[in-house]
């Protein structure tokens, strides 16, 4: 990509940009889409950071300003790849 993606296991940027944890009816309704996943062969791997904590996507400017941001509503709810790189200029 060109541009640099960020991982967060220790939820710094998350609390800075108030990401929250989930709870068990955000994974209630994610659990389809596990699923789906599960069924194609892919596997849970190391256990890492708060695996209760919910995605977010950012795209953050080279002034620092976001301008685009998504916070799931269940471990599954991450924003498509296409769609962040039409946003990305």
């Amino acid at each position: 990509f060109p541009f640099t993606i960020a991982c967060d296991p220790e939820g710094k940027i998350f609390n800075l940009y108030g990401v929250s944890p989930g709870n068990l009816i955000n994974y209630i309704a994610g659990f389809p889409k596990g699923l789906k996943v599960i069924f194609k062969g892919m596997k849970h791997g190391k256990f890492e950071g708060k695996e209760m904590q919910l995605p977010a996507d950012f795209l953050i400017d080279k002034e620092g300003i976001v301008r685009f941001a998504h916070y799931g509503k269940n471990p599954g709810d991450s924003t498509p790849i296409a769609k962040i790189l039409e946003n990305r200029e």
